[in-house]
């Protein structure tokens, strides 16, 4: 979208320079020094306000519905001013015992111009907070497919983690339940029996990676999975093509994270040509499609998780169907442009209401 006439309103995060740089948008970044929520939400109003002045900004597009949400809802209270919010999925799950904030979160949601959300679970979970269903937008999350794309030259990092003539698993996300990784492991620990080069790489980090590394332990992995940590935007896109299968078995848990309302990670890889295994939870049927770009399987059932595997590995030609079809559907429906048209469109009705 265009930077003469969109702002965006940021905090300053590691490697924040080299990003602004190389973007070509119109980013202002503030100074967030506090661990408290409730104090980073009053700075952030604060900036918030100086923009708008500054800028004479029209709508406020809020990219979380909780905090930020809030500051939309006052600026709409206070100044009239319209705003939207980004609803990504698992919120009404999370907040179902706090009620205060599931009251406030209903405010915001009801006071918004218009509830963008990530997929059709995600709008049927928005739905039950009595929203009218012409205020819910899905917007799907889009790729960049001249980024994440098929033949990229990976033989450094091959040669680097030693995958030469090696099957590749890939999972990338953070270390967090819900993601499925340890299904990942505990199936791996049966699969390496029979496909003794079979090697996993685990890609990002989080809470959950002393657990993960002590199951590897556990079932004698060591050699089976590599943990690589975060990784450049840059390299991001080899990873995916080092792949043989990225598998991601996303499932349904408690507490902070609790279901996957999309997935973009499934979609980067279908750009990158790989064929993709998801969890059958939450909106991940909308970024994997079972048995055209991939399959999706219980992700409690490791059963069904080697089978799939087994399956793929076996038959290169139809995991190379697979990838190619997850290709295709990428440049045809999931670039970028096509998402910042269709937000184009809701912020036009936006003001027009």
């Amino acid at each position: 979208m265009s930077p003469e006439n969109n702002f965006i309103l940021a905090p300053k995060v590691k490697g924040y320079k080299i990003i602004d740089s190389s973007s070509g948008l119109s980013i202002f970044r503030y100074f967030s020094f506090c661990r408290s929520a409730f104090l980073r939400a009053v700075i952030l109003f604060f900036y918030t306000f100086w923009i708008v002045r500054k800028k004479r900004i029209d709508i406020i597009v809020c990219g979380v519905p909780v905090s930020i949400g809030l500051i939309g809802l006052v600026f709409k209270k206070i100044a009239r001013l319209p705003y939207c919010v980004f609803y990504y999925g698992g919120e009404l799950e999370k907040y179902k015992r706090r009620k205060i904030i599931l009251r406030l979160l209903e405010r915001v949601l009801k006071n918004a111009c218009f509830v963008i959300v990530n997929s059709e679970f995600t709008s049927k979970e928005v739905k039950k907070f009595g929203i009218e269903e012409d205020k819910v937008i899905k917007v799907t999350p889009g790729v960049d497919v001249q980024i994440f794309k098929p033949d990229l030259d990976c033989s450094d990092l091959k040669k680097r983690l030693g995958l030469e003539n090696k099957k590749v698993l890939l999972t990338v996300s953070r270390l967090v339940e819900r993601k499925g990784i340890d299904v990942v492991i505990k199936a791996l620990a049966r699969l390496s029996e029979k496909f003794p080069s079979l090697v996993y790489l685990i890609v990002g980090s989080g809470e959950q990676e002393g657990y993960l590394k002590a199951l590897v332990e556990k079932n004698s992995l060591n050699k089976n999975v590599i943990f690589i940590g975060k990784v450049t935007n840059e390299d991001l896109p080899k990873y995916y093509n080092l792949c043989d299968i990225y598998v991601m078995p996303n499932r349904k848990t408690l507490g902070e994270e609790i279901i996957e309302g999309f997935g973009i990670s499934f979609i980067e890889a279908s750009a990158c040509a790989k064929p993709v295994i998801g969890g059958n939870s939450g909106g991940a049927g909308e970024a994997v499609w079972d048995k055209r770009t991939g399959f999706l399987i219980d992700s409690e059932d490791i059963d069904a998780l080697v089978q799939s595997i087994t399956c793929l590995l076996e038959d290169e030609k139809q995991a190379g169907e697979l990838g190619n079809t997850g290709r295709r559907l990428m440049q045809e429906e999931f670039r970028w442009q096509y998402r910042a048209d269709s937000l184009k469109k809701i912020l036009s009705c936006c003001l027009q209401k």
